[in-house]
């Protein structure tokens, strides 16, 4: 059924959903959503609204914040509007809460559906991301595109902080993510999903693999490393001490979790 709370807030998460694994889940984002929504509730005078679209992107977008953070009555009415735009997509489209897995302002993710109304004047939705795969873990989201070997992150950051991200852990901790997900796909047999996971978590906790994997999940991007000189754990950048790290963060928060999933 549609629940008004899926577009009502400006984000969401399906609190039914916690792992989707082979699905066909796809983003689907509104573009210019501040200039165009302000354009469809004519929200600024008319000559404003001319200024702005003639504008670069990130000019008319850093005028509007200006905007905003000067006219409390518009940002509140922007904020309707976004709502307003949220909800004639979903109803249009008939997106019961089933089908949405969550909502980001002005992105709604959908999984196994094709919604056919996407533009209402100058709104307008375009489908942005696919995914195969989404979880949740220690309130990280992580969408999986196994096919192209892309994992986005909500949570930890956007642009250069998630492109910070992907650079320090890729061939690492998020590989070993993506690799799970393929399988877990592929349904691959119980007994050699279990056989991998068990080499993988033994190979892990004896500390043999590359150090990298050991650098803690998180906007911190840190080793956490035992200091002999105050007897205490301190964050540290990069390090060769493999044997004093802390490696509890990774193997608790995301290693253990999708491993429960069979052992």
């Amino acid at each position: 059924m549609l629940n008004e709370q899926t577009w009502e807030r400006t984000t969401w998460k399906n609190p039914n959903i916690e792992f989707l694994f082979g699905a066909n889940i796809t983003e689907y984002d509104m573009k210019r959503a501040g200039l165009n929504l302000t354009k469809q509730f004519k929200l600024l005078p008319q000559e404003t609204i001319t200024m702005l679209e003639q504008m670069e992107k990130k000019a008319a977008d850093k005028k509007m914040g200006l905007i905003q953070r000067q006219d409390k009555e518009y940002a509140k009415k922007l904020l309707e509007a976004f709502k307003r735009a949220r909800e004639w997509f979903i109803r249009k489209n008939n997106l019961t809460e089933d089908k949405i897995v969550c909502i980001k302002k002005d992105a709604i993710f959908t999984i196994d559906a094709y919604p056919f109304n996407i533009e209402k004047g100058y709104i307008r939705f375009v489908p942005k991301n696919s995914y195969t795969s989404y979880f949740v873990l220690n309130k990280i989201e992580f969408f999986i595109n196994t096919r192209t070997n892309v994992i986005d992150i909500k949570g930890l950051g956007q642009g250069e902080e998630l492109k910070r991200i992907r650079e320090l852990h890729g061939d690492y901790i998020l590989d070993f993510i993506i690799s799970f997900c393929k399988l877990r796909e592929q349904a691959v047999n119980p007994r050699m999903m279990v056989k991998w996971l068990t080499n993988f978590i033994s190979a892990y906790r004896r500390r043999e693999l590359p150090i990298e994997y050991y650098r803690e999940l998180d906007k911190g991007n840190s080793y956490s490393l035992y200091d002999d000189m105050t007897g205490k754990y301190i964050m540290v950048a990069d390090t060769n001490d493999k044997s004093n790290l802390d490696i509890n963060k990774n193997y608790i928060q995301y290693i253990l979790p999708l491993a429960n999933l069979y052992i």
